[in-house]
């Protein structure tokens, strides 16, 4: 059984699919352009960053070549698909 004062916080409402986008619409209202811009850019530093350590992670696992069933090889560092 849930405690009643979790029940009626908004995070539990927010967790379902019409909450999430209730939360996004009432979030987009309350933060300027200033702010969600800088949000987009921190995003996109993460997701560069989560790249890198990824394309990190290849190069030290198998030496820079990954093979795939329809290619013969893949240099992760360049991005270059040989066959």
């Amino acid at each position: 059984m849930i405690d009643p004062l979790l029940q009626d916080h908004p995070g539990w409402q927010w967790c379902t699919a019409e909450g999430a986008e209730l939360h996004t619409l009432i979030m987009g209202l309350q933060t300027s352009l200033r702010e969600k811009i800088q949000w987009l850019e921190d995003a996109e530093e993460l997701s560069i960053r989560f790249q890198a350590k990824r394309e990190k992670i290849l190069v030290e696992q198998v030496g820079g070549q990954i093979a795939f069933p329809n290619v013969l090889c893949c240099d992760v560092r360049k991005n270059l698909f040989i066959s």
